[in-house]
């Protein structure tokens, strides 16, 4: 199917979801679009990677009329967080068609009268109570990540207990939930009348093998990260890179990108061209021609939204090819490399680039995080009243800079301002240090926080900011300390997994911590 008005949506839908950049309906939106718009309650097997949103919000939008002054529909998530970031996501479309969305208990105005509200049960529930939310209009409510909400403390009962303050009679339920869990089971047969379940069953796992496909998670948003990753798959040997991409205005976004990083872009198959863009795989395909597998180097800048088109782009993985995934993607992406029959892998993401002014500011906020600026304060209070706090921070900025360009290294206070502390009393400077374990490995910041103050008997306020990414983990500690930190951790276990543990990129002072040894080379002997 090539249009959402096919599905039974308003042009006015449809031409906001165009807008927006969906174009063509996904294997789930034609499945489920016209039972949600029926009003029929679903459990929706999808997750984030599917077109999970617009699969449900598009056909809320179409039943509810805009502008009531109170909502049609109300969306739980598990927390504000996650409610405030569906509740802008589906404003972009209901912005051209009328609606009004809002998110309770978030910084947002007026969500009350709202046609589609987001809300946490919790909160939802106090809102109903008090009366400062109106439910008697809700024909819809949709619980997202069903299994998590419905397991979280008195979710589920807390659910259930919703259902009889929304609207009058039996109200819409529409559950999102990959895999659907036991708990989510016995809610439905508990609560939800002649369900449907889309798709009808999962399919099973492909007994083939299809190859191997490699991930890249993002951490970065993808134009940070994707001419790194282009670079690096022209370096390593593939003629042309093909840019699949969710329509044909992200693919334009995309391509200008690479243009400006230096790029030739063109259609597939043009052999004078450094990047190709794709949006629907079979014609790609047959643009292709006669190219051999490995010259061109495949990434999906998007994760597919169903088993079809992962096939159609990857059909035959090349060593370059690959697929950009958000954390939250992983799960639907693994389903439907099991559906196929690939086998996933892990794959780097190139560091992005980072700008001197980048990080001069992320200095400025580790002052602002960790310096007693009490004293500053006062100094420039005066500054503040006669020219705009922008203005005074730029000025003392360009201070700084000057002056360490000059080989200062800092900017004098003037006199009358807040004398320096006594040395003796100076803050001890920070030292960041790399640990080889990360979020895979289940590891968070209290596991680490716990593994320096236990092995290396480093009280807490000589620890800072612990930033845990997906294969490492960054820390920082008082300067005095780290040596004894990284001989502490090195060869250390956090969850099981044993550490590696050294300075930053080079960043820390001493060198009198030994790189871990390889698996069957002798270790160093250790210093008296």
């Amino acid at each position: 199917m090539d249009s959402f008005g096919r599905l039974g949506l308003s042009a006015s839908i449809a031409e906001a979801l165009l807008a927006g950049g969906v174009e063509v309906p996904t294997a789930l939106q034609e499945l489920a679009v016209p039972v949600i718009r029926r009003g029929t309650s679903c459990v929706l097997r999808a997750s984030p990677g599917a077109g999970l949103l617009v699969t449900w919000g598009a056909p809320l939008l179409d039943r509810i009329e805009p502008g009531r002054g109170r909502p049609g529909a109300v969306v739980l998530a598990l927390d504000p967080e996650r409610a405030r970031g569906l509740a802008l996501s589906l404003a972009r479309i209901g912005s051209a068609t009328g609606h009004r969305i809002g998110a309770l208990g978030t910084p947002w105005v007026r969500p009350a009268g709202s046609d589609i509200l987001f809300s946490t049960p919790g909160g939802l529930e106090r809102g109903v109570r008090t009366a400062a939310v109106k439910t008697d209009a809700v024909r819809t409510i949709v619980v997202d990540g069903a299994s998590a909400v419905l397991a979280a403390g008195e979710g589920a009962d807390r659910v259930a207990a919703l259902l009889p303050l929304l609207g009058t009679g039996q109200p819409q339920v529409v559950l999102l939930s990959d895999p659907v869990t036991e708990p989510v089971r016995r809610w439905v047969d508990a609560h939800m009348r002649r369900a449907v379940f889309l798709p009808a069953a999962p399919a099973p796992p492909s007994p083939g093998r299809r190859g191997t496909l490699r991930v890249v998670t993002l951490e970065e948003e993808v134009e940070r990260v994707l001419p790194g990753i282009v670079a690096r798959s022209l370096s390593a040997g593939s003629d042309h890179v093909l840019l699949f991409a969710r329509s044909y205005d992200r693919a334009a976004d995309l391509g200008d990108l690479m243009a400006l990083c230096g790029a030739t872009v063109g259609r597939p198959g043009d052999h004078d061209r450094d990047v190709w863009l794709g949006v629907d795989p079979l014609e790609a395909r047959e643009l292709l021609g006669s190219a051999a597998a490995g010259e061109v180097a495949v990434i999906s800048t998007d994760v597919p939204a169903d088993v079809d088109e992962l096939e159609r782009r990857h059909r035959s993985p090349g060593p370059a090819d690959a697929v950009l995934a958000s954390s939250r993607e992983l799960p639907h992406l693994r389903r439907m490399a099991g559906e196929a029959g690939y086998t996933l892998t892990a794959l780097p993401a190139p560091p992005p680039f980072r700008q001197a002014e980048s990080d001069f500011r992320s200095r400025l906020e580790g002052a602002i995080e960790r310096e007693d600026l009490a004293p500053y304060l006062a100094l420039i209070e005066p500054l503040v009243r006669t020219h705009s706090a922008v203005e005074v921070a730029a000025a003392l900025a360009a201070l700084l800079r000057k002056a360490e360009r000059a080989g200062g290294g800092s900017v004098p206070v003037p006199d009358g301002g807040a004398p320096a502390p006594p040395e003796g009393r100076r803050p001890p400077a920070w030292t960041r240090l790399f640990l080889s374990v990360g979020k895979r490995d289940g590891v968070q910041a209290g596991d680490v926080l716990g593994a320096v103050t236990g092995e290396a008997g480093v009280a807490g306020r000589e620890v800072g900011r612990i930033e845990i990414r997906d294969a490492y983990t960054r820390i920082e500690v008082h300067d005095p300390v780290a040596g004894k930190v990284l001989r502490a951790l090195n060869g250390s276990s956090i969850r099981g997994r044993s550490v590696r543990a050294d300075y930053d990129r080079g960043r820390g002072r001493g060198t009198d911590v030994a790189p871990r040894p390889r698996r069957g080379a002798p270790s160093p002997k250790s210093g008296g």
